[in-house]
């Protein structure tokens, strides 16, 4: 995956799609309102996070999850691309 044609990938990217096509406003109440999903690895020496993340009002946006995400790398002092 990391080296299909014998160079190093840039990037990779990892989604969990398992649940993403149960994922109904009643499936949620059910979960207690959300459902998230977190997938790390390692690639080129270099850590990746796929984030998900879903809630049952459908107040959440993906602009919301990138700015969550940059601020959980500011708390910890990390530095990333978040996209």
């Amino acid at each position: 995956m990391n080296r299909p044609d014998g160079t190093d990938s840039d990037r990779l990217s990892v989604r969990v799609v398992r649940w993403a096509d149960r994922v109904t406003q009643g499936f949620l109440r059910r979960t207690d309102g959300h459902v998230t999903s977190v997938v790390s690895g390692r690639l080129g020496g270099r850590l990746f996070i796929t984030l998900g993340y879903a809630n049952a009002e459908g107040s959440n946006t993906v602009n919301q999850l990138i700015e969550t995400a940059r601020g959980a790398l500011d708390d910890f002092g990390l530095t990333g691309t978040v996209e």
